[in-house]
């Protein structure tokens, strides 16, 4: 094989890019992917400690809001009024509470998922939990 001093200057560029550049740029991509990866940003648009916030109230004593309200204004035109499904999937009839932790049914409320809006930023945490328990203990039951 030539030595890089025998090529012309273009073939050096490339022999450059080739060895150096470009390894060090799929480096770069592999790392960042990683990184994005493990942060838990993507999935949980940065939401953790609200989400982390809203569980506690689920599983807690404290006296929240209207659930069933709170679920047949925002909630029961894509699930049904009783989580039978329309536009969003089966949710009643204790399906959710089997089907998901209560982390990761209050993460989907909060973040969205598919189809279903992101509540996180349009409902209080109180009504956030209060759906989730209503849903989770209450619905088509």
């Amino acid at each position: 094989m030539p030595s890089i001093a025998d090529a012309s200057p273009f073939a050096n560029v490339l022999a450059v890019v080739r060895r150096i550049v470009f390894p060090l740029v799929v480096c770069a991509l592999v790392v960042g992917a990683a990184v994005a990866c493990g942060s838990g940003s993507s999935s949980s648009g940065g939401s953790s400690g609200k989400v982390a916030a809203i569980v506690t109230m689920v599983n807690g004593s404290k006296k929240l809001p209207d659930g069933r309200l709170l679920f047949n204004q925002n909630c029961a035109v894509c699930h049904g009024a009783q989580g039978q499904g329309a536009i969003g999937p089966k949710i009643g009839d204790g399906v959710v509470a089997a089907k998901y932790t209560v982390q990761q049914h209050v993460t989907i409320v909060v973040n969205g998922r598919n189809g279903m809006p992101k509540w996180g930023d349009q409902l209080k945490n109180d009504e956030i939990a209060a759906i989730v328990k209503y849903e989770r203990e209450k619905l088509g039951r």
